[in-house]
């Protein structure tokens, strides 16, 4: 089965810990959809307090120099061999880039923040915390050097399985909850046509 496409009509979405700036640009994700599509108000409402509760306990603590390092051997430990270099990389060199730099590279960091937002994996969540607070304020702070420049429109492109977008399609009038930092990009409606990917649909927000 080919690769399907859609552009989604967001009618409201909650996203924490979340912002968008003209320099969060990267290629597309090979992971799965961070969209969790909900049925009702009440649903949303169970979720919300702990994804709010986590995002502002986080992003006003204040953190010691040794975090990096508990969050590299961490990483260690997780089975991560095949990016030992990068992970020394990062326990070495991480204040020389910025957040958004090591977000946006197709590494561990990134793949180990989304699965365990997207799992509420706590023990992930706690280690990286850190990472999650300078990335959050330096993305706040970007917005607001941006905010009195001529709006722009981004974008944010996704292979999704086939069940996720039969979902989509249903999910009219209904809340859309994205619980992850979204990777968009300043690209035209048309890259949605490069979205080619075998029992995948492409979806572009």
């Amino acid at each position: 089965m080919g690769c399907e496409s859609s552009k989604a009509n967001i009618q409201s979405t909650s996203m924490p810990i979340v912002g968008n700036s003209k320099q969060n640009v990267t290629e597309q994700s090979d992971y799965d959809f961070a969209v969790v599509v909900k049925q009702n108000f009440d649903q949303v409402t169970l979720s919300y307090p702990y994804t709010k509760v986590f995002k502002d306990i986080v992003v006003n603590m204040k953190f010691y120099d040794y975090v990096v390092k508990d969050f590299t051997n961490y990483s260690r430990e997780m089975d991560n061999r095949s990016e030992s270099n990068l992970i020394d990389e990062f326990e070495h060199n991480y204040r020389a880039k910025t957040p958004i730099w090591w977000y946006t590279r197709q590494c561990f960091v990134n793949k180990m923040l989304t699965q365990a937002i997207r799992s509420l994996e706590i023990n992930t969540l706690f280690r990286m915390s850190f990472f999650i607070h300078d990335l959050h304020h330096q993305i706040e702070q970007l917005y607001k050097q941006q905010a009195h420049e001529k709006s722009f429109i981004v974008y944010h492109a996704q292979y999704v399985a086939h069940e996720t977008f039969q979902n989509l399609l249903k999910s009219i009038g209904q809340v859309m909850c994205f619980n992850d930092f979204l990777l968009t990009n300043e690209i035209s409606e048309d890259s949605i046509k490069t979205l080619t990917k075998p029992n995948t649909a492409g979806v572009l927000f």
